[in-house]
């Protein structure tokens, strides 16, 4: 509908838009989303069970679309987005940092080396972003005062409703994250999480709230002293900007050609993390001698009776 009535609605729209920017304050019609509970698997009484969708105004959206243009044409023409961040960036994919992985494990081998990486798992990343703290992040690319403050106003009095069978809930308050279902939202996180990789010495590798740290070693030991120091300094970023780790998820794993007896311990808030003999990272499932087998016997053979 929008489509075939722009000619018509385009000039409302645009005056609305420039409005907005030049009182600096979104609508607060467009700040309440419906949330629509879908069921994942398991049991079907339990909340954790399902995931959330969330619908918003579609003319917000196309306001968001054109603000999104603006601000990552902005970050991208001026390099202040992280290069090592695959997801949610245009133009980029798993695919691409999957190779770039890949290639490095390879080169590490080769050379007659051993890879230490380290897989870290976030809790609900982005329902758990900071406001105040992603304004100051806003600030810090170099976006304009005025732009802030309309920012500041998109994000501040959100609410939700929960849809279920028909049925409205009361409305509920959002204080954190960014909006689900929003077109800056993606945007928004990018920037949040966009200097983490600042904390490590190793190589960090983004996509989206997965993160995960390599360093060839030369030396075992060596190599876990420096990445245990940027595992507390990740700990340390998590806890400032709100963002915690998981750390019963994360995990980590030696690339090798000549398997150690032991390794030295990682640890992240003084918790052990555990070694593992493979590890699924964006779908691909890699092994410590890089050995495709795994992955082919899980992703692609076939059982076939008769």
């Amino acid at each position: 509908m929008l489509k075939e009535a722009a000619a018509i609605i385009a000039p409302v729209l645009t005056e609305l838009f420039n409005n907005s920017l030049e009182y600096e304050e979104f609508p607060k019609a467009w700040q309440l989303g419906y949330t629509i509970p879908l069921y994942k698997s398991d049991d079907p009484q339990s909340s954790n069970n399902y995931r959330l969708i969330t619908r918003l105004p579609a003319l917000s959206k196309i306001f968001e679309r054109v603000i999104y243009r603006h601000v990552y044409g902005f970050l991208r023409t001026n390099n202040l987005i992280c290069k090592n961040q695959s997801g949610l960036v245009p133009h980029d994919s798993s695919v691409n940092q999957l190779i770039s992985i890949v290639d490095f494990i390879a080169n590490s081998l080769n050379e007659g080396n051993r890879l230490l990486a380290a897989f870290l798992d976030s809790s609900k990343a982005f329902d758990k972003v900071s406001h105040s703290g992603l304004l100051v992040k806003l600030r810090s690319k170099g976006l304009l005062d005025s732009l802030i403050r309309w920012f500041d106003s998109y994000l501040s009095f959100r609410c939700i409703v929960s849809m279920v069978d028909g049925n409205t809930s009361d409305e509920l308050s959002v204080a954190c994250g960014v909006p689900q279902g929003s077109i800056l939202g993606p945007l928004l996180f990018l920037i949040y999480i966009d200097d983490l990789p600042l904390s490590v010495r190793s190589t960090c590798k983004l996509f989206a709230d997965d993160v995960s740290l390599y360093i060839t070693a030369t030396d075992i030991t060596t190599a876990v002293k420096v990445m245990n120091q940027d595992l507390a300094g990740i700990a340390a970023w998590s806890v400032k900007w709100v963002l915690f780790l998981n750390v019963k998820k994360c995990a980590g794993m030696v690339f090798t050609l000549d398997p150690l007896a032991t390794v030295p311990l990682l640890v992240i808030n003084n918790i052990q993390l555990d070694y593992v003999d493979k590890h699924t990272h964006l779908g691909l499932i890699l092994a410590p001698s890089l050995s495709w087998k795994e992955h082919h016997t899980k992703k692609y053979c076939t059982t076939w009776d008769g």
